[in-house]
């Protein structure tokens, strides 16, 4: 579940572990100047939290590496033809579809007309 050490990453490895360690003190000496309950929820609360990670981690698909950008689904359009551009373009990521069939360039020229007729139609009052 972890991400694989790149190199040079061995200090930084043993930071984590140390800290590790400390904030389980630390978690262990707070639970002691505490009353009890305070006590049982944390730790029962901390049990559940874990828990719930393990269920949500093994419900969620693997991707194809870290950092990737998830798959743009195709949709189909009027023509009856597939279009991944108009998809990329209404999620805001153009993916090099400029100048395509469903580039965004349709979407801004529409935007500046309509603002054009307001300004104009501001004018007229």
């Amino acid at each position: 579940y972890m991400t694989p050490a790149t190199p040079g990453s061995e200090g930084q490895a043993g930071m984590m572990k140390q800290m590790t360690t400390i904030m389980t003190l630390m978690f262990g000496f707070f639970t002691l100047q505490v009353p009890a309950g305070l006590t049982l929820y944390w730790v029962t609360s901390n049990f559940l939290q874990m828990a719930q990670q393990q269920i949500v981690t093994k419900m969620t698909p693997t991707t194809a590496g870290a950092g990737s950008e998830p798959p743009i689904p195709s949709v189909k359009t009027s023509g009856g033809t597939t279009s991944t551009a108009a998809v990329a373009t209404a999620n805001g990521s153009s993916n090099g579809a400029k100048g395509d069939a469903g580039s965004d360039d349709g979407v801004v020229e529409e935007s500046q007309s309509r603002s054009k007729r307001s300004r104009r139609q501001r004018k007229k009052k």
